[in-house]
């Protein structure tokens, strides 16, 4: 195993690669740390790690030689933006979701300094540590899988929490990455690293994670892209496997599967027996001062603010509307009516948007964000954030994508921004987008002392001819 992941690195280099990976990969770390240690949750230990990660990798890489960037003026844009609907919006949502917005903006600035010499020298200690964290996250997710497995629960729960295997999982692709995209590896090795894979693969796979998975093959074919012949093999090889493994995991628990199978053809997309959703009337436009209406269950904790006359069919919200019964357990019916609410509020979403989390006080799906990252954006924080935003996202990854085809970190960075702009556009929640910033100001950091160095190519032949670094 040392042989595969290379020599120990020492000291500060260590430290560094530990710290990132656990200031982008931080959920899986925090439950397992919690989780063992008999808690359910603690603000207190979860804020100091956040904000600890952040402020460690900032300290570790800062540099006086930046030089501001095209992609720095947009980031300071958008975040000049989030202000301004603050300002004319008021407070939308609970103190903790805007520290929360405050730490994954703040990511940016932290990773801003990194640069590519500091990913390739701290290379062993993040995937040491993002090694642990996968090995742990399998073996509880093992665990508790064999407990619940004839039962009702498609994701087992585990210290409280059914997320563990998908941050478990994200953890591993990080590490995945790593190794495929910074690594020289024979055929033989990636062979052996392909089977080191697959027992934690396919348990996250039984846990029924799905779109995780499509994230990290769609991500390793962009790495692919930019690689040499030798090493799209190695991919290749690693794709290979994890369809494998995925597809045992999968198989394994046939009565889940089945259910999801149908969902995924339009089935279930109803709950007949459940009461129809409150009509709630949302706004035509945001006003400053004044937040949308609130549903009953807002999850926000923002009191609830009833409509003083009838409402109107128009003005109510897709998911308000007594025909829309969603079947909470299919989350592909959940998506299709937050989308549908997205593009309802959207046109009235104007310069600075609704608010943070305003978005759950107009639909009816109580406790549910619109799980998209940069539609968030455009609702919440108006059409011109939402454009910031999607134009940062894009400039990074044609940057990045750029650079891939002659640089070894380049390419583990394209492969993991690839990987968080997908999960953000599925799963995402501006508030709690930190890998996202992270990669982003990575990216601007990569790209400025790209300036300045000679990127050195990787070799066109197989590695087997030359000795393995």
């Amino acid at each position: 195993m040392s042989d595969l992941l290379g020599s120990p690195t020492r000291g500060r280099d260590a430290v560094f690669g530990a710290a990132f990976a656990a200031f982008i990969s931080p959920h899986a770390a925090i439950v397992l740390l919690l989780g063992l240690a008999g808690s359910l949750g603690n603000t207190v230990f979860t804020s100091l790690f956040l904000s600890g990660t952040t402020a460690l990798v900032w300290f570790l890489t800062f540099r006086s030689d930046i030089v501001v960037s095209v992609v720095d003026y947009m980031f300071a844009g958008f975040v000049a933006m989030v202000v301004c609907s603050v300002l004319s919006n008021g407070l939308t949502a609970e103190p903790k979701e805007y520290a929360l917005l405050t730490l994954t903006l703040s990511a940016y600035p932290a990773c801003r300094f990194i640069r590519a010499s500091d990913l390739a020298r701290g290379r062993d200690g993040f995937v040491g540590l993002l090694a642990i964290v996968a090995i742990l996250g399998a073996a509880v997710t093992l665990v508790a899988l064999t407990e619940e497995w004839g039962g009702p629960r498609s994701k087992p729960l585990i210290f409280g929490f059914s997320a563990l295997p998908i941050f478990a999982l994200q953890s591993l692709s990080y590490l995945v990455f790593a190794v495929l995209m910074m690594r020289q590896l024979t055929v033989r090795r990636t062979l052996l690293f392909s089977l080191l894979l697959f027992i934690p693969l396919a348990i996250f796979a039984s846990a029924l994670v799905r779109f995780t998975f499509v994230a990290l093959i769609a991500a390793l074919v962009v790495g692919a892209c930019s690689s040499s012949t030798w090493r799209r093999k190695n991919v290749l090889i690693v794709i290979a496997a994890i369809v494998l493994s995925a597809a045992a995991g999968f198989v394994s628990r046939p009565q889940h599967i089945a259910r999801y199978a149908s969902y995924a053809i339009g089935g279930g997309q109803t709950d007949p027996q459940a009461p129809a959703p409150a009509a709630i009337e949302a706004p035509a436009t945001s006003n400053a001062g004044q937040a949308p209406a609130a549903s009953p269950a807002d999850s926000a904790g923002v009191s609830a603010q009833k409509p003083q006359q009838p409402v109107e069919l128009q003005k109510r919200a897709p998911s308000c509307t007594t025909e829309t019964n969603v079947n909470l357990q299919n989350s592909i019916a959940i998506r299709k009516v937050l989308l549908l609410d997205a593009a309802f509020m959207l046109p009235g979403a104007g310069l600075f948007g609704y608010g943070l989390d305003g978005f759950m006080k107009v639909s009816c799906m109580a406790g549910h964000q619109m799980h998209n990252s940069v539609l968030q954006a455009f609702v919440e924080f108006g059409w011109l954030g939402g454009m910031l935003l999607s134009a940062l996202i894009v400039t990074s990854l044609w940057s990045i994508m750029r650079m891939a085809k002659g640089d070894a970190a380049s390419r583990f960075v394209s492969c993991c921004l690839a990987f968080v702009v997908l999960l953000c556009l599925v799963h995402g929640r501006l508030s709690r987008e930190a890998a996202v910033f992270a990669w982003i100001g990575t990216v601007a950091g990569m790209t400025q002392s790209a300036r300045s160095r000679t990127p050195v190519a990787q070799p066109a032949s197989s590695p087997a001819r030359s000795s393995v670094s």
